[in-house]
C-alpha cells in the first residue's frame, strides 16, 4: 500500500479551482430556437437501424408466409391435376399371344413378363419388337395399340382424360395398328413417319412404314394424312393413302386386303378389353 502524499492532495485542489474559474459557455439563443423549429417540423429524420440489423415485423412475416403457402398450393394443385389428367397407363393386353424379347430403350424384356413390361411402357419409350405374334397394348377405354414384328417405334402417351388431350408417337420402321375406345372422343393422337404425319381423332387404322414410304389403311372412321406439310385430306374407311419416300405423287386407293383382315382380328380380339373399365 502506498503512503499518503500531501502534495497530491494540494495538486488536485488547485486543478479543481482552476476549472471552476473558467467562464461558462452559454448556447446562442437564436441557434437553440432554429434547432427547436427544425425538430418540430420533422426536418430531423428518425434514425433507422442498419438493414442487416432490422427484423421483419409480424405483418411482413405473415405476408411472406401466406405468399409462400399460396405458391406451394398452386404448385401442388398443378402437380395433382397433371397426375389425375393423365390417361390410364399402357398395359399388355391379356388377349395377346406374343413371344420373344421386347427391346424397350434397348433393354430386353420378355413379352410374357407382363409386370416388368408394364412398368417399362412409359410414354416416349423406344420399342423394338422382333418376336412372334403382335405385341398388343391397351390404355383402358382410351386406346389400343398393336405392334407387328419387325417394328421400331416411339410410344405415344395415352390420351389425357380432360384437357390437352393430344399425344404424339412415331414409327421408324414396321407396322402398328390403332383402335380408339369409348373415352377417346375429343382426343388426338399423331403418328409421325419420315414421310408423313397421321392424325387420329377416333377410328381404327394401321400405319405402315416400309423402304418405299408410308401407307395408312383405314378400317373404321376417317384419318387425316399429311405428306410433309401438304394436307392430303381425310382418308375414309376402306381406303389407304400412300406417301412415297422418293417424293412421287401420293396415291389414294382401297386399303390392303391383308390389313383389312388384321384389323378385323384386332377388333374382335381386343375390343372387349379396350372397352372394359378401370386403369
Amino acid at each position: 500500500m502506498n503512503e499518503f502524499d500531501p502534495r497530491e492532495e494540494e495538486f488536485e485542489r488547485r486543478a479543481s479551482d482552476a476549472l471552476a474559474a473558467l467562464p461558462r459557455a452559454e448556447p446562442d439563443p437564436s441557434f437553440r430556437a432554429r434547432q427547436k423549429d427544425l425538430f418540430v417540423a420533422g426536418a430531423y429524420p428518425r434514425e433507422e437501424p442498419p438493414v442487416a440489423a432490422r427484423r421483419p415485423g409480424p405483418r411482413t412475416m405473415r405476408r411472406a408466409f401466406f405468399a409462400l403457402a399460396g405458391a406451394a398450393a398452386v404448385l401442388l394443385a398443378i402437380g395433382v391435376t397433371a397426375v389425375m389428367n393423365a390417361g390410364p397407363r399402357w398395359r399388355v393386353a391379356g388377349a395377346q399371344s406374343a413371344h420373344g424379347n421386347v427391346l424397350v430403350n434397348d433393354e430386353p424384356i420378355p413379352a410374357d413378363d407382363v409386370a416388368s413390361l408394364n412398368e417399362a411402357l412409359a410414354p416416349g419409350a423406344v420399342i423394338e419388337w422382333n418376336g412372334n405374334g403382335d405385341l398388343e397394348l391397351v390404355s383402358r377405354r382410351h386406346l389400343a395399340l398393336g405392334i407387328a414384328p419387325g417394328t421400331k417405334m416411339t410410344l405415344p402417351a395415352p390420351p389425357p382424360r380432360w384437357f390437352a388431350r393430344s399425344s404424339r408417337g412415331s414409327i421408324e420402321t414396321g407396322t402398328i395398328r390403332l383402335a380408339s375406345g369409348p373415352r377417346f372422343h375429343g382426343a388426338r393422337v399423331t403418328i409421325g413417319t419420315p414421310e408423313a404425319t397421321v392424325v387420329m381423332t377416333g377410328t381404327m387404322l394401321s400405319v405402315i412404314h416400309e423402304p418405299m414410304g408410308t401407307c395408312v389403311c383405314v378400317f373404321e372412321g376417317a384419318v387425316r394424312v399429311l405428306a410433309g406439310t401438304h394436307d392430303m385430306g381425310m382418308v375414309p374407311a376402306g381406303q389407304r393413302q400412300v406417301v412415297f419416300a422418293d417424293g412421287s405423287e401420293p396415291v389414294r386407293a382401297e386399303m390392303r386386303p391383308g390389313e383389312r383382315v388384321k384389323l378385323g382380328e384386332m377388333k374382335e380380339g381386343i375390343r372387349a378389353e379396350l372397352e372394359r373399365g378401370g386403369d
